[in-house]
């Protein structure tokens, strides 16, 4: 008869929190995406510069994601690589570029969440 060595993992024991840290996080990421979601604006008038991009297609709003990352236990919030030529305009909109002008929409998205962001831990933790 073969033996079986099983060394149960007792990590949760030692860190209860990964759980409800990635629970919290993707509340977190949930918010500040609905935020910047609610900030572009789809018509057909160009935005100003400084203020959130306009969306004509809707493409650039169907793009913005959140997801938990387990290695380093955080959310990433923010727009997926969009396809063919347009792949770079999310950033280039934030950032601006050489002939883009910045119209921010994920750092006020995030600013605009700050306050509410440690509100979301509130009996997370017993």
């Amino acid at each position: 008869m073969a033996s079986v060595k099983f060394r149960g993992n007792l990590s949760f024991i030692n860190n209860p929190i990964p759980r409800e840290k990635q629970r919290v996080g993707n509340r977190q990421g949930s918010l500040i995406r609905t935020i910047a979601r609610r900030s572009i604006r789809k018509r057909k008038a160009v935005s100003q510069p400084g203020t959130p991009p306009t969306n004509r297609t809707g493409i650039l709003k169907k793009f913005l994601f959140y997801s938990w990352d387990p290695t380093s236990q955080s959310v990433l919030v923010g727009p997926e690589k969009l396809p063919g030529a347009k792949s770079m305009a999310p950033r280039k909109l934030e950032f601006g570029s050489e002939h883009i002008k910045k119209r921010p929409y994920m750092r006020p998205a995030l600013d605009a969440a700050m306050a509410k962001l440690p509100e979301l831990w509130s009996g997370a933790i017993k």
